[in-house]
């Protein structure tokens, strides 16, 4: 399989796909034309003034406590100005969305703010020491503007030539592992040329709306992506090759993915649903990526699983949770047994 780059500015090429529950979403290139550095002329590029939205009232003299707060939180937002500044910028701190995040070296800023001039979301990435800046517009990301909640990077390449992004849905994290380790949604994923400005679909958009669930491999060569009512899909990201995970049986929905650290085996969840949406049965699968077979370790018809750490190559801690609340688990992938079992830690 073969990812074609496209560009970032100017027409969007979008390449429809016809897919069956049978049929298994084939991730697929299109072309967008490239991103233009934006260094010079920064200056003139329009910003929005935030409005007020009250008058503060004359508060009495702070104490020592809270003038000692209020001077750290100065420092501290000094110290975070002085970071910004080593970087190239469209986005201010009035337009933007969140405060800017960086990639694990810190070479590469990462923002989200509202453009005037494109009339719409942007993300952009900045190098401070090039002084190079990647503009995405985010409609050119989404299919339906009024249903996301952003674009952001969600991978950076452990190599740094790669920023991997997904324009995010709104998602309901009700089940217990939603949001454990390295699982992201999103209506398409995209991988940025660091070097070119040159974009690749790894994921495409589709025209029903329905989005993704993916994560990304230790070793950033493999991803594992779901979407509804595909089976679970691992994609060679270096070749373009990809297996369907061969479930051990019908499961409705899944996620957590746990990772080794080699990349050539995963761990992850499952809940089962009722004809009315009601959970009916949980279990925890063991993946080879590269063949793509599962075992089930763990199974309950009440009790959610969210792997939590490898402690050893073979030995896994799983949480338990259910009406009898949180427990810790111990499980030898050896033995295929439970050696340990203790009371979970109470959230704070």
């Amino acid at each position: 399989m073969t990812l074609s780059l496209r560009k970032l500015i100017g027409f969007v090429i979008l390449v429809p796909l016809f897919a069956c529950s049978t049929t298994i979403p084939t991730p697929i290139a299109t072309q967008f034309p490239q991103p233009t550095p934006e260094k010079e002329g920064l200056a003139n590029l329009p910003t929005i003034t935030a409005s007020p939205f009250f008058t503060p009232m004359p508060s009495g003299t702070p104490n020592l406590t809270q003038t000692a707060t209020y001077q750290d939180n100065a420092t501290a937002q000094s110290a975070e100005q002085t970071v910004i500044a080593q970087y190239p910028r469209i986005c201010k701190k009035s337009n933007s969305y969140a405060p800017p995040n960086y990639s694990p070296e810190k070479l590469w800023m990462e923002e989200f703010c509202f453009s005037e001039a494109d009339d719409s979301p942007i993300l952009t990435l900045s190098n401070k020491e090039t002084q190079v800046l990647w503009k995405m517009v985010y409609r050119d990301f989404i299919e339906n503007m009024g249903a996301g909640d952003g674009l952001g990077v969600v991978h950076w390449s452990p190599d740094q030539k790669y920023a991997y992004f997904a324009s995010f849905p709104t998602m309901d994290y009700r089940m217990c592992y939603l949001g454990r380790n390295s699982q992201y949604f999103g209506e398409g994923l995209f991988r940025l040329d660091l070097q070119t400005g040159d974009v690749t679909t790894i994921l495409p958009l589709q025209d029903n709306f329905s989005s993704y669930d993916f994560s990304f491999s230790p070793t950033g060569r493999r991803l594992i992506y779901k979407t509804y009512p595909s089976d679970l899909i691992i994609l060679d990201i270096k070749t373009g090759e990809s297996v369907s995970v061969k479930s051990a049986d019908n499961n409705q929905s899944g996620g957590g993915y746990l990772w080794s650290s080699d990349g050539l085996t995963l761990v992850y969840s499952t809940v089962i649903y009722s004809e009315i949406f009601e959970p009916i049965a949980y279990s925890l699968r063991l993946v080879d990526t590269q063949s793509g077979s599962e075992r089930i370790l763990l199974e309950s018809p009440d009790n959610c699983f969210s792997a939590l750490a490898w402690e050893t190559n073979s030995v896994l801690i799983v949480e338990r949770e259910g009406n009898e609340g949180r427990m810790i688990i111990e499980y030898d992938l050896n033995s295929n047994s439970v050696i340990n079992e203790s009371t979970a830690t109470p959230y704070p």
